[in-house]
């Protein structure tokens, strides 16, 4: 279990004579971060946050024995990235042990840190903060009990898979442990729908709160974007106009434009093969189904059987897939995958464009235009040019699709 170390010092109100930020505003909107960082006591920290919906303040302070303090205004309670300058945090980019984001309000707040544990830092006077890491705890306890140990043992077949590729004699091993590393990524799957049943019943049951839109915001992509609509409209007006709040209402805004009976976004990409796919030619006479996927998505792998299976059914009576996948990056796993699942049978293109050398194809993301933000997701499109059905990522579950496909074709 991850040890939490709080460094906790006395008169800190009476040993900041200077601050490094401008003054408070006087709408009583205004914040004072008082801080003490154990073992360093000089050095440069930074402090960003968001000071309204369309400002983002970018703050930085020199320590004075280990001392630093901001003040600034806030509109609402946001989130705040602090950061001691180090080789992972340079202003630009955050990340590493001296890197932690808080939840920040009007008022006096205290930040304890020490260096090189500052992900691990605490924050007091901040009540948003308080309700964040009510959430953070829950969510640990589940890391702790079954991810954790989930990860050690993906790291022992990773090493046994590594020992094995470099051994001629067990190349038939290799199956077996991929046959475990796809076993291990469907129990993290159950694990990180746990981790996301955390958040949303947070949200449902703290309509006013600010993390509430925070929360929702961050599991856009896990949502079905029913689910999405009904917990946003729960949230009350304030939490609704708040910056998280209009992220989600823009979401799903984005998201309504593609939806069932809207009509289709075209595009212009070159398949795997060379040859030229124009969407709007290939809907012609023919219900088109666009398969997002990407050779590194398991689920998107495990459902290849069953998608070929629709496709020989109903191929003869006027059914194409198209897959889109993300693997622009990855391209020879894109290829490799193609051919090792039989997915050769149907168009394969990738979902974003390489414009250096063909210069025909749409210059926008497919996943862009289609507002898609996880794997795999599918679209279908009638012979009117109309989307159908969305299924998965903000759509209906995957099973009925088959339901639809038997609808249209009758058998």
């Amino acid at each position: 279990m991850k040890r939490y170390t709080i460094f906790i010092f006395l008169g800190l109100n009476h040993l900041m004579p200077y601050s490094c930020s401008g003054q408070q505003d006087s709408r009583t909107k205004g914040f004072h971060v008082f801080g003490k960082l154990t073992g360093r006591k000089s050095g440069l920290v930074f402090f960003y946050y968001r000071e309204s919906k369309d400002k983002y303040v970018r703050d930085s302070c020199a320590l004075k024995d280990g001392y630093f303090s901001f003040t600034g205004i806030v509109s609402e309670p946001t989130t705040a990235d602090f950061a001691l300058k180090d080789k992972d945090n340079d202003g630009n980019r955050f990340g590493g042990p001296n890197f932690s984001t808080f939840f920040i309000e009007p008022g006096k707040l205290i930040i304890t840190a020490a260096e090189n544990n500052i992900s691990h830092s605490e924050m007091r006077g901040s009540n948003s903060q308080l309700e964040l890491e009510r959430v953070k705890r829950k969510k640990d306890s589940i890391i702790v009990r079954e991810l954790d140990p989930l990860n050690e043992v993906y790291k022992k077949n990773n090493a046994q898979y590594l020992t094995a590729q470099k051994d001629s004699s067990r190349q038939g091993d290799l199956s077996i442990i991929q046959g475990r590393f796809d076993s291990i990524s469907l129990i993290k799957e159950q694990i990180f729908l746990k981790l996301t049943d955390a958040d949303i019943e947070y949200v449902i049951h703290h309509p006013e709160s600010y993390i509430s839109s925070y929360l929702l915001a961050n599991n856009i992509r896990y949502v079905s974007f029913d689910s999405l609509k009904l917990l946003y409209n729960t949230l009350s007006p304030d939490i609704q106009k708040s910056y998280y709040g209009l992220e989600v209402a823009t979401e799903i805004q984005k998201t309504q434009e593609i939806i069932a009976d809207t009509a289709v976004k075209s595009f212009i990409r070159r398949d795997v093969k060379g040859g030229l796919i124009d969407l709007d030619e290939e809907r012609k006479d023919k219900y088109i189904l666009l398969d997002f996927w990407a050779s590194w998505c398991i689920p998107c792998r495990q459902q290849s059987p069953h998608l070929k299976l629709l496709y020989n059914k109903y191929k003869k009576s006027g059914f194409e897939i198209i897959g889109v996948a993300d693997d622009n990056k990855t391209p020879d796993a894109w290829r490799k995958a193609i051919l090792q699942d039989g997915l050769e049978i149907w168009k394969q293109i990738l979902i974003n464009p390489d414009t250096t050398i063909n210069r025909n194809e749409t210059s926008a993301s497919i996943g862009d235009i289609y507002n898609v933000a996880s794997y795999p997701t599918q679209v279908l499109i009638n012979k009117n040019g109309n989307i159908l059905e969305r299924y998965g990522d903000k759509g209906v579950s995957f099973e009925s699709l088959d339901k639809r496909l038997m609808s249209i074709f009758g058998y």
